[in-house]
């Protein structure tokens, strides 16, 4: 229907041809020949852009270690290379100034002077802190290079900086546990350790605290020992996790401190025999992010 449409209007093709020819043809001529005489200069004079007698430079940023925790800091170097391919090289002089993609980023300083390295190149280095307080994963680090009185044009690299959030997590509480066994606890099938142990973290993004049952020591005649029997308590779930596992998680956004306790029990049914005596263990607890 469209075509029926467009056919019914082409009542003097000729005419209209002839209008595309004359109006068309100049046009593409005049930009035929513009195109050929920029090609023409950027041939003859590569480095047009640049004022004359101005060099090529390359900036080079590096951070070490270029993983952090946040609120811990890094070395960030920036190298600054003669790399023009025309004349005699010469070592660039002027400064380095640093930014991050993350604002409450700091440098120290937020500017440095470059050190002659070679007779091409120079460097200096900032000291970059990251915020504890910030869930930010990636950085960009960026070093743009200032020309002092050298015939060196400006240039910029950037680095990017890997920071994992920062947890911390201590026992305020239940250094150590115990629990006296009795009949009654033995035919139940568990001794239970509850509220003893209470631990506190602060983090500033999402964590897990991990426990890890370690050095069980049962009484001799202990006729299945196991050291799952020590189970310690997923307070998100609700259940205990033999050998233990992972005992709590959560987000706190602002840093501030949580405390939470932990329940530990003893599987009697699972050592079968249970004789009189001491059951020793450890429980190691981690924080990690989630």
């Amino acid at each position: 229907m469209v075509a029926r449409t467009q056919g019914r209007h082409e009542t003097c093709p000729y005419a209209i041809r002839k209008e595309e020819h004359t109006v068309r043809r100049p046009y593409q001529r005049w930009r035929r020949r513009l195109l050929w005489a920029l090609l023409v200069t950027v041939l003859a004079f590569p480095q047009a852009a640049l004022p004359q007698g101005t060099r090529i430079t390359t900036t080079v940023v590096a951070c070490t270690p270029n993983t952090v925790f946040a609120g811990a800091s890094s070395t960030c170097t920036a190298t600054v290379s003669d790399t023009d391919p025309s004349g005699a090289k010469s070592t660039p002089a002027g400064t380095v100034d640093f930014s991050s993609s993350e604002a409450s980023d700091s440098f120290t300083p937020l500017s440095c002077t470059l050190v002659m390295v070679d007779g091409v190149s120079s460097s200096c280095a900032t000291t970059l802190t990251t915020d504890s307080t910030v869930n930010v994963p990636s950085h960009t680090i960026t070093g743009t290079y200032v020309p002092s009185s050298s015939p060196h044009a400006t240039s910029a690299d950037n680095d990017l900086l890997t920071v994992n959030p920062n947890f911390t997590l201590q026992i305020t509480a239940g250094g150590t546990v115990s629990a006296a066994v009795g009949a009654a606890d033995v035919e139940a099938g568990f001794v239970e350790m509850l509220d003893q142990t209470t631990l506190e973290i602060t983090a500033n993004g999402n964590w897990k605290v991990t426990a890890s049952v370690t050095n069980v020591v049962f009484p001799v005649l202990a006729t299945n020992a196991i050291p799952t029997a020590v189970e310690v308590k997923n307070n998100d779930t609700g259940l205990y996790v033999p050998g233990g596992g992972v005992v709590q998680t959560g987000l706190i956004a602002d840093g501030s401190p949580v405390a939470f306790t932990v329940d530990t029990r003893l599987n009697v049914m699972s050592i079968g025999n249970a004789p009189h005596g001491n059951y020793d263990f450890d429980v190691v607890y981690t924080i990690s992010a989630n």
